[in-house]
């Protein structure tokens, strides 16, 4: 769930979701999948390391950054990093450090022009213009990086 949504939820306020929120909720998803994952089928990769990762991520926004953060900092071609957190996350952890900011940039856009509006009458004329031209930034976001990472990726 992405951050807005989060904090809409822990303050009671109404929120009006946009394909921002999708796409910030799509990348913690990949976050989730990815400690959920040990790449190899078998699903008995466990670790103190990254039981702390799933914990995290299924924690506060605050522990959700943190563990955004943990994964960062794995290094995809060091052997003890591999064994402590996964094949698979290691593998993935390139794209999600590279797609973080991206996704961040994407969200202050968003609320920067959305905050330039509200209050105005032109509110439902800014959702329906922007929301597809947010959304598709953000896709090509996403996919120009697993284009760049697609040999890694295998």
């Amino acid at each position: 769930m992405s951050s807005g949504l989060l904090r809409s939820i822990r303050l009671s306020e109404k929120y009006l979701h946009s394909p921002v929120d999708d796409l910030e909720s799509f990348y913690y998803t990949m976050q989730w999948a990815g400690v959920h994952n040990d790449g190899s089928r078998t699903g008995k990769h466990e670790t103190d390391d990254l039981e702390d990762l799933r914990t995290k991520l299924a924690s506060s926004a605050d522990d959700r950054f943190q563990a955004s953060l943990s994964i960062h900092r794995i290094r995809p071609n060091n052997r003890e990093d591999v064994q402590k957190f996964s094949a698979f996350i290691a593998k993935l952890q390139p794209v999600l450090k590279e797609w973080y900011p991206q996704i961040l940039a994407l969200v202050h856009s968003w609320r920067t022009v959305k905050d330039g509006v509200d209050g105005t009458n032109d509110v439902s004329r800014y959702y329906t213009r922007h929301a597809l031209a947010f959304a598709y930034r953000g896709v090509a976001d996403y996919l120009k990086i697993v284009h760049k990472h697609r040999e890694s990726l295998k």
